[in-house]
């Protein structure tokens, strides 16, 4: 199981997302780093844990109201080794290619920002379109997006996501009823990440068995809740779980 810590971006800054409700983020404090700069918070990261994936949420991006391009492009530089999955609110055709050009290995596309499936058709489409990521976003049990491609999972591609909003940073554990509904629903097998949640080491050791083939961390990682020692023992539960 993949875990992929998160950086949720806005002005610049790494924020702690809470809820869902972006408009009262803060930025971050963290045992990573004295200050919420998006690439000493990484350094840290990478110190105390050899991640091998980062996922990057451009907040600003997925508002409308701006872009972390030149922030992706500086962890690309400094960092040319880690995958960056990143979801900035890019649904057209060429935002997609430029979040390739910057060196990002997996695009994330929020259905909470697609207006419509024709467009999710077009980015299926494109070249590299086997390694675009579906995030489908839940807040408070109710699907952000175009219903028929809720309705529709031979649309979905190999990796999704189930992201469940109001679950973020609430220590409220992983939302087991959304990820069985989608699992079940999911014509094949594999290929979900769960987003929203995860508490403590139990929590990731759940969702081995549950079959989830990754999984994305940010307050658990953040408050101390989850230690190094305890992502060494998940690695090693997942490969005895195989």
């Amino acid at each position: 199981m993949k875990l992929l810590p998160v950086l949720d971006l806005m002005n610049n800054l790494v924020v702690h997302a809470k809820g869902g409700r972006r408009e009262h983020y803060l930025p971050l404090i963290s045992p990573f780093s004295a200050h919420s700069s998006p690439l000493e918070v990484i350094a840290g990261l990478l110190e105390w844990y050899p991640f091998s994936h980062l996922y990057l949420a451009d907040l600003d991006g997925i508002m409308g109201r701006g872009h972390h391009r030149s922030v992706i492009a500086a962890i690309v530089q400094n960092y040319p080794k880690l995958k960056l999955w990143v979801d900035g609110g890019a649904v057209s055709c060429e935002a997609i290619l430029q979040l390739f050009a910057l060196g990002v290995a997996y695009p994330v596309v929020g259905t909470e920002s697609l207006p419509d499936i024709d467009t999710w058709q077009k980015l299926r489409r494109l070249p590299m379109a086997d390694q675009l990521v579906l995030s489908l976003d839940y807040r408070d049990g109710h699907f952000l997006g175009s219903a028929e491609l809720s309705a529709q999972p031979e649309l979905w591609p190999e990796t999704v996501i189930v992201m469940s909003l109001g679950q973020i940073g609430t220590q409220k554990g992983p939302d087991w009823a959304l990820l069985n509904e989608i699992k079940q629903k999911r014509l094949q097998q594999g290929g979900l990440f769960a987003a929203g949640g995860v508490v403590c080491l139990k929590d990731l050791q759940q969702l081995v068995r549950w079959g989830a083939d990754g999984v994305l961390l940010a307050s658990a990682l953040y408050n101390g809740n989850l230690s190094a020692e305890d992502l060494i023992q998940c690695a090693e539960f997942s490969t005895y779980s195989q």
